[in-house]
């Protein structure tokens, strides 16, 4: 009897050929509904898009007698920022498009970031064809990674022709892997754990179209017709072109952290790296696939600034030459690490800068008169970086914090406007001291300890902010004169003039608010039983106006990078009256109560306002009303900073805000004695404001 056979088959899924990226790589069916397939949005994630990447293959490669030698180590770095500065130029000849023929499969270029023994990232080397008369420019081209076409108005960076910033008004967004610190140089990550540096993938994925909202600025062609983009080279002319203006106070032609930067990046492997970190940082939401940059350049950029910091401090070559591209490098990556984390704050960074300042400033005497002056562009710069990390109380040698309030008592106060920050760097100082002895003060009370000790160090903060207080009080904003031509603008100036004013008083609003014996010393007719002056007599008018001089300058000036934290200095004192107005009295219907409170802020203002209890003085409503827009001029401005600036620190001082104002609308009686910081250190809504 014949058996029967029973073949059984097992069917295999067709390879998915169209849809989106991750659809694709997952093998399963994609809806390609645009802009985000239904797959993507179920798993939460980001939908890459449907532009289909161009790849060689050398499936059908016929020999050839042509012989092309292989890189078979990492090339030299200036080979490679001179091929990156050569693309540039070139496509800036060909009328500002670069437009390249497609090159062999051999002439293709390899990116490799290991050596050949695999210890780590290496400079990444690329292919040089010997007998090719484009080969600088192909030896600039990694792989076919997307179509870039330059906006009309944007010239190549200074290095090869003259670079003009282009304005670029869309939202930041940054999804940065930061980088591990390097073991052999002592550095510790903010998180404290040392970790090796792996190797980034070689392969560079395609670019999808970018959605910004000034797509006549910089646009992503899905024609074959642009040339390829060299990525890197992209990231550093974006840097140029956007970064560098919202990152600066004031920039101009005559920027000095620009003409570094264009001077530097061709030549500095810190340089370079640190501008592709900060760039890549910016696009990420807009462009995933730079993701792979943003998380090698961090890397590369702390190798080259070990090795470089290693080189230093063990020989002697140096000390006659002042190390720009180092420190502009260490100022960029300890500035830009919170945008991707709002937590880390770059200390690591912050620590070499500051000991590469030292180091210099005992060896003034052997530097040139140009290097002398670049050590005190920097110490400005300094002074800021240092202020940012006073508001959040970052720990700081107390021999380092008493030389350098020694240091600013024994010269005169310069309120001369800074190239970099603007305002000037010693009034930027005085209000990062205010913050420092804030904080301590905070931190000592909440000890409730009751010693001998604690008393002595109350007073000494005491005596140390009527210091402050008085250094303040003499500012004279008559004294404020540059003789450079950037400041020549009408417009510019009464910026500039405005916000130095608002850092004084926002200085003397935190003073007073910590230690209200200052107050009672000014106004000794207003002290009540307690001993206090009451809030509405002079802390609030006080913060309304530095409500008034903040709403003169828009968000979008040209120091909005310096504006967050005037706007948290503000509304850390808006608190309402702790007597609640009858709105019978004022003659409010709860039609107008409940609009009120739906446009001007906080869910308690209701209750509040709609209390039966009648009000004890007759301005009360007023008062709470100016309390009210106050509040929300504080969130408008902020929502406005955060597509302005990198998003992530201005969302924590957003949260930062409707916290206090939750705490402080919650504790309304005589009894309010919750401070900002306190509210700050509780919840751990710290970050860079700047």
């Amino acid at each position: 009897m014949l058996s029967t056979i029973t073949k059984s088959y097992t069917r295999r899924d067709k390879k998915a050929r169209t849809g989106c990226r991750q659809c694709k790589q997952k093998r399963v069916r994609c809806d390609e509904t645009r802009p985000a397939c239904i797959n993507c949005v179920r798993k939460g994630r980001v939908c890459p898009g449907y532009q289909v990447s161009l790849s060689w293959s050398t499936k059908h490669e016929q020999p050839t007698s042509r012989t092309f030698q292989r890189a078979s180590g990492p090339a030299d770095f200036e080979q490679l920022a001179s091929a990156a500065s050569h693309v540039i130029h070139y496509g800036a000849q060909r009328g500002g498009r670069t437009n390249l023929d497609r090159t062999s499969p051999d002439a293709a270029p390899i990116l490799e970031h290991c050596g050949q023994d695999g210890a780590g990232p290496q400079t990444p080397p690329f292919l040089v064809s010997h007998d090719d008369g484009m080969q600088p420019l192909a030896a600039a081209i990694t792989s076919p990674i997307g179509y870039y076409s330059p906006p009309s108005n944007t010239a190549p960076p200074p290095l090869v022709d003259a670079l003009t910033p282009v304005s670029m008004e869309y939202p930041y967004d940054f999804d940065m892997s930061t980088a591990s610190v390097v073991a052999d140089t002592g550095w510790v990550s903010d998180d404290g754990y040392s970790s090796i540096m792996t190797s980034p993938p070689t392969g560079t994925p395609a670019v999808p179209s970018i959605p910004f909202s000034c797509p006549d600025q910089l646009s992503v062609l899905d024609t074959p017709t642009a040339g390829l983009v060299h990525l890197p080279t992209f990231l550093v002319q974006h840097w140029f072109d956007s970064v560098c203006r919202h990152w600066s106070a004031f920039d101009s032609e005559n920027n000095p952290v620009r003409s570094m930067a264009a001077s530097l990046w061709g030549s500095s492997r810190i340089v370079f790296y640190s501008l592709q970190n900060m760039s890549a940082a910016a696009l990420v939401e807009y462009m995933p696939d730079v993701k792979e940059i943003a998380s090698s350049a961090p890397a590369l950029a702390v190798e080259a600034i070990s090795e470089e910091l290693t080189e230093l401090y063990t020989s002697d070559a140096g000390i006659t030459q002042f190390p720009k591209g180092l420190m502009l490098g260490l100022i960029c990556m300890g500035s830009s690490m919170c945008w991707d984390d709002p937590q880390k704050t770059g200390a690591h960074f912050y620590r070499q800068a500051r000991k590469l300042m030292r180091h210099y400033k005992l060896r003034s005497d052997y530097l040139s008169h140009e290097d002398r002056q670049l050590l005190e562009f920097f110490g400005g710069c300094m002074k800021y970086e240092k202020m940012l990390r006073d508001v959040i109380g970052e720990q700081e040698d107390k021999a380092i914090r008493t030389s350098s309030c020694g240091e600013r008592r024994q010269r005169k106060l310069s309120i001369a406007p800074h190239a970099w920050t603007g305002v000037s760097p010693d009034l930027l100082g005085l209000f990062g001291d205010a913050m420092s002895l804030c904080q301590r003060e905070c931190a000592r009370r909440r000890e409730q300890t009751m010693t001998r000790e604690s008393y002595k160090v109350a007073l000494d903060a005491i005596d140390e902010a009527q210091i402050l207080e008085e250094a303040l009080l003499a500012v004279e904003l008559t004294d404020i004169q540059s003789a450079d031509q950037q400041w020549a603008d009408a417009t510019r100036w009464t910026h500039l003039c405005d916000t130095t004013e608002a850092y004084r008083v926002a200085s003397l609003l935190q003073l007073y608010q910590t230690f209200p014996d200052l107050i009672a010393r000014r106004i000794p007719g207003q002290v009540g039983p307690d001993g206090l002056v009451p809030n509405g007599s002079w802390l609030l008018p006080l913060a309304l106006h530095l409500i008034t001089i903040l709403q003169r300058t828009p968000s979008n000036s040209d120091l909005r990078c310096v504006q967050p934290l005037l706007y948290l200095s503000a509304g850390s004192c808006l608190r309402f009256d702790d007597i609640p107005v009858s709105p019978a009295r004022l003659g409010c219907t709860a039609g107008d109560i409940t609009g009120l409170s739906a446009i001007h802020t906080p869910g308690s203002l209701v209750p509040l306002l709609s209390s039966t209890y009648l009000s004890q003085k007759e301005d009360s409503m007023a008062e709470v009303l100016d309390v009210s827009r106050a509040r929300s001029l504080v969130t408008e401005r902020l929502e406005q900073l955060e597509h302005l600036l990198p998003p992530k620190p201005i969302r924590t001082a957003k949260q930062l805000m409707k916290d206090t104002w939750e705490v402080f609308d919650a504790e309304i009686s005589p009894l309010r004695k919750t401070h900002w910081l306190d509210v700050m250190a509780s919840t751990g809504l710290k970050t860079l404001f700047g």
